[in-house]
């Protein structure tokens, strides 16, 4: 018996392509065990940093929050979703609050003048295409 699969909330199927948002995203790229850190053994900054770059990060980050699922998603920690979930509506999270530290950092960082996309990169812990997307996002 063949069964028809079911689509899965969160899971939005792009029409022309036939593709989903996790066909996008850069963890597909990497081993899957840098996904899920060990208790103790860090908080998975590599991982962390592939998803700042990464273009279906929001996406990833609401299949999380919907699912419940473990590891680091959407460059959150269970710890951090399960803050976001239980946070009032106003009420800033971990995620937002990193976030605009992040992109603050970026734009003083880029208003010296003085210092390539690469340099701003290393200084505010993310990627160049981080930098240049918010930068661009900004203009």
């Amino acid at each position: 018996m063949t069964s028809t699969p079911t689509p899965v909330a969160g899971l939005t199927t792009r029409p022309a392509t036939g593709t989903t948002w996790r066909d996008n995203a850069l963890c597909s790229q990497v081993d899957p065990e840098l996904w899920f850190p060990e208790k103790g053994g860090g908080n998975g900054r590599e991982a962390r940093k592939i998803c700042d770059s990464c273009d279906v990060r929001r996406q990833c980050l609401e299949y999380a929050l919907t699912h419940h699922e473990t590891g680091i998603w959407g460059g959150t920690s269970d710890r951090e979703r399960q803050h976001m979930r239980n946070a009032k509506p106003g009420q800033p999270t971990l995620y937002n609050a990193h976030r605009e530290v992040r992109n603050a950092t970026i734009h003083q960082l880029a208003a010296l003048g003085t210092l390539s996309p690469a340099e701003i990169a290393e200084q505010a812990g993310c990627t160049e295409r981080t930098v240049h997307r918010v930068r661009k996002e900004a203009a």
